[in-house]
């Protein structure tokens, strides 16, 4: 472990919570996914999400998956046992996503 320095406590800088009405600073450009196979968080959370992100002025890109686990990888049990196993990465969102970084960066 040379040059490695110990972790220490996290320092959090203060944020101010944002009101429900902000808008983000323009142009913040948001990849949001969702997926049928993710067994933490269903597309309906994930709806009010993007519509927040779309109310607050985010140039939102959102990509609805099928069979795509909650670590984005091809597999449609729901279970957290398949996350360490050797699956493809989606092929949907890796088209997406380099579609979204050609676009906005």
């Amino acid at each position: 472990m040379d040059g490695i320095a110990p972790c220490g406590p996290a320092r959090l800088e203060p944020h101010r919570k944002a009101r429900r009405d902000e808008a983000l600073p323009a142009p913040t450009a948001v990849l949001l996914t969702s997926s049928n196979a993710d067994g933490y968080f269903g597309c309906d959370q994930v709806n009010r999400l993007a519509a927040g992100l779309s109310k607050a002025s985010a140039n939102l890109d959102y990509v609805h998956l099928n069979g795509v686990d909650h670590v984005l990888k091809e597999d449609i049990t729901k279970s957290p046992a398949a996350f360490s196993q050797s699956l493809p990465f989606s092929a949907h969102l890796r088209t997406a996503l380099k579609a979204f970084l050609a676009s906005n960066l």
